[in-house]
């Protein structure tokens, strides 16, 4: 009977080990078969980013964030419009700038003037190497289109910056135009504003019954200035020189709500200039007319 016992506990160990070796064996199938499946799936996405790190899923060397933020192409189509170009090669909006460079820069392929600063992404990049993502390259308060537009430097700050606007010119029905330039500093060229002023914006700037000639202007800017030169031009055909026309330009004084003469004006025919020191409404009033009615209050 123990014969017995020692061959049947011999037979279950045998079979054990049998069992063992055959879980063992399937086991190891199944772990090297997910190794397997791991590394082929790394691969896949390995191959499937983009030199940025990216996910790109159509391979065409634009991560899908990319596609999304700045292309609105479909990151699984690696031609997204069926043009035979593909999606990296393309040129949306025309600019000259590829989709694809226009995603690494971070500009939109959906309009050629990603800041809309009025200067190309094109211009911006290949001619004058500033950013096309940033209105003011140099953040001196200039925008580069204005800076280009006067021969500055987009790429330099300056101290610095000359600017000109006008109310338009005389012509049929305008028989007043202003025009004011300044040197500013540490400013915003956009704040800058010559705007007409008529009875309805300002009811001291148009004294109809004190020499009125035709519309004033109120200038205003964000920066420093210490002069500025001021023109008014008006009509000669409606109004020459004489001791009875005497063209002058005043400004509104507002704690007298009254207008004071600028000193040191130059008087042509169909234009006065003159340099002012403060941002204030100006008007061109004939002086014979207002000396007239102050006179007379």
């Amino acid at each position: 009977m123990n014969k017995r016992l020692i061959a049947s506990g011999f037979v279950t160990v045998m079979l054990i080990s049998v069992l063992c070796s055959a879980c063992a064996s399937k086991n190891k199938a199944e772990t090297s078969e997910n190794h397997d499946y791991s590394e082929s799936k790394t691969e896949a996405e390995t191959r499937a980013r983009s030199q940025s790190g990216k996910i790109d899923s159509d391979s065409d060397g634009i991560s899908d964030d990319d596609e999304i933020m700045y292309l609105e192409t479909d990151p699984h189509n690696a031609d997204t419009d069926g043009d035979g170009i593909d999606d990296y090669h393309d040129d949306a909006d025309s600019d000259g700038v590829i989709d694809g460079e226009e995603a690494k820069l971070g500009t939109y392929a959906w309009t050629d003037d990603s800041d809309f600063d009025g200067v190309s992404d094109y211009d911006e990049i290949y001619v004058y190497h500033t950013d096309p993502c940033d209105e003011d390259a140099d953040r001196d308060g200039a925008d580069d289109l204005y800076e280009i537009e006067h021969d500055m430097n987009p790429l330099v700050a300056d101290t610095f910056y000359v600017l000109e606007k006008s109310t338009g010119s005389i012509g049929a029905g305008t028989m007043v135009a202003a025009s004011v330039k300044m040197e500013v500093k540490n400013g915003l060229t956009d704040s800058f504003e010559i705007d007409e002023v008529d009875s309805f914006d300002d009811p001291y700037s148009l004294p109809f019954w004190m020499g009125y000639i035709g519309p004033g202007c109120c200038i205003s800017v964000e920066g420093e200035f210490d002069k500025a030169e001021l023109t008014f031009l008006y009509d000669a055909s409606k109004r020459k020189l004489s001791d009875k026309f005497v063209p002058r330009i005043y400004y509104l004084n507002r704690k007298t709500k009254s207008f004071e003469e600028v000193p040191d004006q130059v008087v042509e025919e169909g234009k006065v200039t003159v340099g002012i020191t403060q941002l204030s409404t100006y008007v061109l009033l004939n002086k014979v007319g207002y000396d007239k009615a102050m006179n007379e209050q």
